[in-house]
């Protein structure tokens, strides 16, 4: 936590300094990590710990994140039994303090629930709800929204009637592209309740930016091998990032399968469009989100060049570009129930939706 939270403040403080305090009570251990940095607006702050939330999401931001940090190390700090705090004022800097309960020898880390009401959570029956999208992060987003449903992916809508014949699901949860919405209304029994939605889903990102693969930094190793992999015979590899160690750390990867591959590094825009021109790649890893390169020009420059157009792309990046995609196209929600909803339930969806549509 204390980790990311300096990343953080080193990341968007240009100038000035960042500075890590620790403290203590007879009850608790504070940590505060302070950045003279651009500061948070007074009305982003109650959604800066949201899962994805992040107050600039567009491809051209100089600072990158998941929009994961803050909202693992809230979860991180309040299983330990601490909670997190931030002020800021824009301009001027921001200021997050987590806190962690000090435990006295022999004391029990954290109260724990008896075992008859552990008994019995396991032994109840959740409703089923089905999330069909072929990203598990999609599946995961939604589990933690809807910790009471049992979630069950399916890949895409072709297997929609064989899952609900299978799982007898009491809602199906349908993630599609704003643009591709309302064409699986046909395809869904009206018997089960549905709700049409988008929310950022990595599949997305291969049709929309025509790539081979996407993933998200940090990188998981066997995944990246699979994907290199699967674009077929592969020796000559290419790598844009503007961080050397990460690219470094890509070739270390792809070395340890001991095939022999040509690995070329360029951490500037210009050099590497030049490299790729003289000798073709048999893939590109890329980095779209860096400070300095513009990876969507790299993009749009391959996808108008005839010799460049078919190389498979691989996207490393710390951004899930899928946020991006939904701004780009708008976005709307989708409501379909088994039976007439009846007034009172249409207002209820009203009244939640506008709490929603509110947020700035």
């Amino acid at each position: 936590m204390i980790l990311n939270l300096i990343n953080n403040a080193y990341r968007f403080t240009e100038a000035g300094h960042v500075e890590l305090s620790a403290w203590a009570d007879a009850r608790k251990v504070y940590i505060s990590v302070s950045d003279t940095g651009p500061g948070i607006p007074i009305d982003k702050i109650p959604f800066i710990f949201e899962e994805f939330y992040q107050a600039d999401s567009s491809l051209n931001r100089s600072h990158g994140g998941t929009g994961l940090g803050l909202t693992i190390c809230k979860k991180f700090v309040e299983s330990h039994g601490g909670e997190i705090t931030v002020s800021s004022q824009v301009g001027a800097g921001s200021t997050f303090t987590f806190t962690i309960p000090i435990i006295e020898d022999g004391a029990a880390a954290l109260p724990q629930p008896p075992d008859e009401i552990e008994s019995d959570q396991e032994n109840e029956v959740k409703p089923v709800a089905l999330v069909v999208d072929p990203d598990p992060a999609v599946a995961a987003l939604v589990q933690n929204q809807l910790g009471r449903y049992e979630i069950v992916q399916v890949e895409g809508a072709t297997t929609i009637d064989r899952a609900i014949s299978e799982h007898y699901p009491d809602l199906v949860i349908v993630n599609s592209m704003p643009h591709a919405q309302g064409k699986n209304g046909n395809t869904l029994p009206i018997s089960v309740p549905y709700i049409e939605c988008s929310l950022p889903s990595r599949s997305w990102i291969l049709t929309e930016l025509n790539v081979a693969a996407s993933f998200i930094k940090p990188i998981n190793s066997r995944e990246l091998i699979q994907a290199v992999r699967d674009i077929g015979p592969v020796r000559d590899v290419l790598i844009i990032d503007d961080d050397p160690g990460f690219a470094q750390l890509v070739e270390r990867i792809l070395q340890s399968q001991g095939t022999d591959y040509t690995i070329r590094s360029f951490h500037a825009s210009d050099s590497a469009l030049r490299q790729m021109r003289l000798k073709v790649p048999d893939v590109l890893l890329l980095d779209l989100t860096m400070p300095d390169i513009n990876g969507m020009r790299i993009l749009e420059f391959m996808h108008g060049c005839p010799e460049l157009a078919k190389v498979p792309v691989i996207l490393l990046s710390a951004t899930n570009f899928a946020e991006d995609l939904l701004s780009n196209h708008g976005s709307r929600v989708m409501i379909q129930h088994r039976s007439r909803i009846s007034t009172t339930q249409v207002l209820d969806y009203i009244r939640a939706l506008s709490e929603v549509v509110r947020r700035p």
